[in-house]
């Protein structure tokens, strides 16, 4: 290896996470040449001196992974999460796809460093503190996403290259605007409640919703790259006991609205009412029977992601503030979520 600046192997450079870390990656001169894994090589700008572009993806069982170059390091950030996808399409990127990623790699004369992107998902239905460990299976998943994510996760812990893992919470958008190049199931969630079709959200006024921004998952992979591998090791990216409680972020969304939509301020819309798992069950019958198209789209979008909140959790942090050197730098929690749900709103 390169010991100033090495090879990077980079997977997932088109996606929320990718798009931002690429750009840092670029600005960082962390490294030699970046190799870069996309579907359509048009889809990132070109950059003669630090980018190689190669065609490939990975859920596709007829491409050859063996045609990647080798690198000195891989960092595998490309995932689908798209929570209302069929079950083999998330399974085929982000379980298989990673299974690939990694029987490449451990064939390689001289074996790279693996770090592998995954979530705070894998915890499933746990509740209550979840610590920075491999994770047996829980009782149940919310979505199919998260089982993909959590296999993925197995296949690494079995995998000679022992891969650091990075789990993170909700990405959310940026910290100067509340963007996020590919606005995922949170966005989609605010965007229902402002047209008034979530009278309901599952949940307790209490349950943390953890927000972390693309500007921490960027700057702490770039402080990861720059130290020495900790093979094995698993990092949780989280707002910690930060994170603003579901009543709060409510509220927030409930005061973003009024100032941009009249039908608020005359209390024409009123904010969702936080229910208990079984009102919510009962809600979503209610819902299957009138048959109302497009309240059954909206519950089956919002089914994919608002029962996390029936399971609080807290993620513990302590591996990666090691990482950092300190508490993560994570923004004040209300003034990052007002900037995501004004942008959310406005889009």
């Amino acid at each position: 290896m390169n010991q100033s600046r090495p090879t990077l192997l980079l997977t997932g450079a088109t996606g929320a996470v990718g798009q931002p870390l690429l750009a840092a990656l670029r600005s960082a001169n962390l490294c030699h040449r970046i190799h870069v894994l996309v579907r359509d090589p048009s889809d990132v700008s070109p950059d003669r001196e630090k980018l190689t572009m190669h065609r490939g993806d990975l859920a596709d069982p007829t491409w050859s992974v063996a045609t990647l170059p080798r690198a000195d390091i891989v960092l595998h950030a490309a995932a689908s999460t798209r929570f209302r996808a069929p079950a083999a399409e998330l399974d085929a990127i982000n379980h298989l796809g990673t299974a690939r990623l990694l029987a490449w790699a451990e064939t390689l004369p001289h074996p790279p460093r693996f770090i592998h992107l995954s979530t705070c998902c894998v915890a499933g239905t746990r509740t209550g503190d979840i610590p920075e460990l491999p994770l047996s299976a829980p009782s149940a998943f919310v979505n199919a996403y998260e089982k993909s994510k959590w296999l993925a996760e197995q296949r690494a812990h079995t995998s000679p290259l022992a891969p650091e893992i990075v789990r993170l919470s909700i990405v959310a958008g940026d910290e100067s605007a509340g963007s996020l190049a590919r606005p995922g199931a949170f966005q989609s969630a605010l965007r229902w409640f402002r047209r008034g079709l979530l009278p309901l959200v599952p949940g307790d006024a209490a349950s943390p919703v953890d927000l972390i921004s693309t500007d921490l998952v960027s700057a702490f992979l770039l402080r990861l790259l720059s130290r020495r591998a900790e093979p094995g090791a698993i990092y949780q990216l989280s707002a910690g006991a930060s994170a603003l409680p579901l009543a709060e972020l409510l509220d927030l969304a409930a005061g973003n609205c009024r100032a941009i939509d009249d039908r608020w301020r005359r209390g024409h819309i009123i904010p969702p009412v936080i229910a208990d798992p079984a009102t919510f069950a009962d809600f979503r019958t209610s819902v299957a029977r009138s048959g109302d198209l497009l309240f059954n789209e909206v519950l089956a979008s919002a089914d994919s992601f608002l029962p996390v909140l029936l399971h609080p959790k807290r993620f513990s942090t302590t591996a990666a503030e090691r990482v950092w050197g300190a508490p993560l730098p994570t923004p004040s929690a209300t003034v990052f979520a007002t900037r995501v749900i004004a942008h959310a709103l406005a889009s």
